[in-house]
């Protein structure tokens, strides 16, 4: 009878080790999936990170006229990124395609430039759009 005792811990034991053993491979599926995420997350910020440097570098070249029209598109992409959106432009016949530049996350507070390429895909326009920047208040001396 004292066999019996032994056997059902026996069995409690291993029906312990055996759940916990499944516990153990469910956790660790779920921890490689938070480290791809904030492997992904530290992907996507090196990527801001690079389409801002970019668009810093863009707007320098215009304001001290380094762009060049002709520039075939696939140089620019290289110098400058990636552009936030492209779309087929009709508004004149030589410039067939905008593609907007801006700083990737600031969607109404960033300048904005707009490249226009014609039909070979170089260089034919572009614009600067300038967003205001905001004036802080001032106060008369001697109040705050």
């Amino acid at each position: 009878m004292k066999k019996k005792p032994a056997k059902i811990l026996v069995f409690v034991y291993c029906a312990a080790m055996f759940s916990g053993g499944c516990s153990f491979i469910g956790r660790s599926q779920e921890i490689l999936f938070l480290k791809q995420m904030a492997d992904n997350q530290s992907g996507i910020e090196r990527y801001v990170q690079k389409q801002e440097r970019g668009f810093d570098i863009l707007r320098g070249d215009i304001e001290y006229n380094l762009l060049q029209k002709g520039t075939a598109k696939e140089e620019i992409v290289s110098r400058y990124g990636d552009p936030v959106y492209c779309s087929d432009s009709a508004d004149t016949p030589d410039c067939r395609q905008m593609c907007l530049y801006r700083y990737p996350t600031r969607f109404f507070s960033s300048d904005k430039i707009y490249l226009y390429f014609d039909r070979g895909q170089d260089l034919c326009r572009w614009e600067f759009d300038f967003v205001p920047k905001p004036k802080t208040p001032s106060f008369p001396s001697g109040r705050r």
